[in-house]
């Protein structure tokens, strides 16, 4: 109903507006009833095709949104859901595909071709590391597909030197073939893809290499307090840098776990 509204002042913004031009330029040099019924037939014919295109653009661009929330939904839904959950998908798009599949070192391997899916959906990027770990599980003439959200310059131009055998999937090329199969995941998260952004950020704070740097931090910290005249605010942060160290050491993440 709110559309339907805005249209139809649209199209009387329109019909005024190209009315009152082509009147305002006849006007001078032909007679004035022959101008009025040309206006109004150029009116018309203008505020018709305006009206139609922006009508167009309208459609176009919530078709973008929809397309762009779906496919924020489906990133969040992969993003929390386990490994597990994630191979499943994809073994079952797969097997409805007509091929069949084994499950092994992390992977949908597909028995008929040289080709394997790796799913690395999750809050940690792909790194060298993981491109490495998957070649070097594939056969000899196989294929490997690695599933992202996204890869960094410096991993796409790093997985180019295998000479085709591994080929980086992104979310948005995920999301169009998904949908095109009809086999866009389950909504069972719901999160702003902002909190989600959040939420990354958070858990690669907790990931077990960064203890290096806690340390690091908490030392200075405490050397710092020798020489400053206020000497507790700097041992307390000193204090805290320190025992994120120990805790990212014990408990912290590794930065594969979450992919393969």
């Amino acid at each position: 109903m709110k559309f339907a509204f805005t249209v139809f002042l649209d199209v009387l913004f329109f019909l005024f507006l190209s009315f009152s031009l082509s009147f305002a330029v006849l006007n001078f040099f032909v007679d004035r009833p022959f101008s009025i019924v040309f206006s109004a037939v150029f009116a018309a014919l203008f505020s018709l095709i305006a009206t139609r295109k922006m009508i167009d653009n309208f459609v176009k661009t919530r078709l973008k949104k929809q397309e762009k929330e779906e496919l924020d939904d489906m990133l969040i839904q992969f993003n929390f859901s386990t490994k597990t959950d994630n191979n499943d998908l994809f073994e079952k798009l797969i097997n409805r595909l007509g091929y069949q599949t084994e499950r092994k070192k992390g992977g949908i391997f597909l028995t008929e071709k040289n080709a394997a899916v790796f799913v690395a959906f999750g809050f940690n990027d792909v790194g060298k590391s993981e491109i490495v770990k998957v070649f070097n599980s594939i056969r000899k003439n196989d294929v490997a597909y690695i599933l992202s959200e996204t890869f960094s310059q410096d991993v796409t131009s790093f997985a180019a030197r295998f000479m085709g055998r591994i080929i980086l999937v992104d979310g948005k090329t995920v999301y169009t073939s998904l949908k095109s199969h009809d086999a866009l995941p389950e909504k069972k998260y719901a999160i702003t893809p902002e909190k989600q952004h959040g939420l990354k950020l958070f858990r690669n704070l907790l990931l077990k290499r960064k203890a290096k740097s806690y340390l690091t931090f908490g030392l200075i910290f405490l050397f710092t307090s020798y020489f400053m005249p206020i000497k507790l605010y700097y041992v307390i942060f000193g204090c805290v840098f320190l025992i994120a160290a120990l805790f990212c050491k014990l408990f912290g993440i590794k930065e594969t776990e979450e992919n393969f």
